[in-house]
C-alpha cells in the first residue's frame, strides 16, 4: 500500500495483508479479522481485478451493504458499516478500511 494519494511513494511492504482463498470464499468473516473497523461482519468477493470489500454491522452479514463507503464514513466513531468498497487492482485507489489478521 503506497502511503500517498497519487501512489508516487515506494510502497510500504509492511502494510500489506494476502487474503486467502479461505476468507475470501468465507460466507461471513467475524472476529479478529474485523478488528477496527467498526463492522461486526464482512465479506470479501473478486470479480475480475476488483475486490469488493463489505462491511456489515451484524455478524450474520445480512445488512444492506448496497451503498458505497466513502471517507466521511470511516472517520466517524462508530467506523465503517453497512457499505461496501470496490477496491480495484494495479490502479491508485485511495483504500479505507480492510480486513486484516490481528
Amino acid at each position: 500500500m503506497h502511503m500517498t494519494a497519487d501512489c508516487s511513494d515506494k510502497p510500504d511492504p509492511d502494510s500489506c495483508t494476502t487474503y486467502t482463498e479461505e476468507l475470501i470464499n468465507s460466507d461471513c468473516i467475524t472476529g479478529d479479522f474485523m478488528e477496527g473497523t467498526g463492522s461486526s461482519g464482512g465479506n470479501i468477493h473478486c470479480d475480475g481485478d476488483t475486490v469488493d470489500f463489505e462491511y456489515h454491522s451484524n455478524e450474520q452479514c445480512v445488512a444492506d451493504v448496497s451503498a458505497e463507503c466513502n471517507v466521511a464514513s470511516a472517520l466517524e466513531e462508530d467506523g465503517i458499516s453497512d457499505c461496501h468498497f470496490p477496491f480495484k487492482l494495479n490502479e491508485c485507489t485511495p483504500f479505507i478500511g480492510g480486513m486484516h489478521r490481528p
